[in-house]
C-alpha cells in the first residue's frame, strides 16, 4: 500500500510536463495492479485546484466520478487527533499542513510510501518517496 499525493494526480488532470507517466501510474490503480490510500482533504484540494484552473461543473463531475472506478484506491478521512498530530509534525519536521496531514495519515494506516513529486517527503526518515516510474 501507497500514500498517493496530490500532485500525481494533479500532473494528470492539468496535463503538466510528466502527465504521462502519471496517467500510467493511475492505469495500474485503474486496473488493480496498485493499492494506494489518500485523504478526503487531499481529494478535496484537488477539485480547488483543478477548479482554478478553469474547469466547469459538468469537468468537475467527470473527475470525481472518476475516483470512484478506482477500486484500489482508498479515500481516509483523518480524525480531529490526526490534524493534531499533524500540527506537530508541520513544527518538527518543517512542513506545511497538507504534507505533515499526508505523513500523519501514512503513520495512522501503517504505510511507509508515498508517490509524490514533492522532495520534502525524502527529509522524512521513516518513509520513502517514489515517483510514478518507481511504482
Amino acid at each position: 500500500m501507497y500514500f498517493l499525493d496530490t500532485n500525481i494526480i494533479l500532473e494528470a488532470e492539468l496535463k503538466q510536463q510528466k502527465s504521462e507517466e502519471a496517467r500510467k501510474l493511475l492505469s495500474k490503480l485503474k486496473d488493480n495492479k496498485l493499492k494506494c490510500l489518500t485523504t478526503d482533504f487531499h481529494a478535496y484540494s484537488t477539485l480547488v485546484i483543478i477548479e482554478n484552473h478553469g474547469t466547469n461543473a459538468s469537468q468537475m463531475a467527470v473527475h470525481i466520478s472518476s475516483l470512484i472506478g478506482y477500486d484500489s484506491l482508498t479515500i481516509y478521512r483523518p480524525s480531529i487527533y490526526d490534524w493534531l498530530k499533524a500540527a506537530k509534525h508541520m513544527q518538527e519536521h518543517k512542513l506545511d499542513f497538507d504534507d505533515a496531514l499526508a505523513y500523519q495519515s501514512m503513520k495512522a494506516n501503517n504505510i511507509d510510501k508515498i508517490i509524490s513529486y514533492d522532495k520534502h517527503f525524502d527529509k522524512l526518515k521513516d518513509i520513502k518517496r517514489l515517483e510514478p516510474t518507481q511504482a
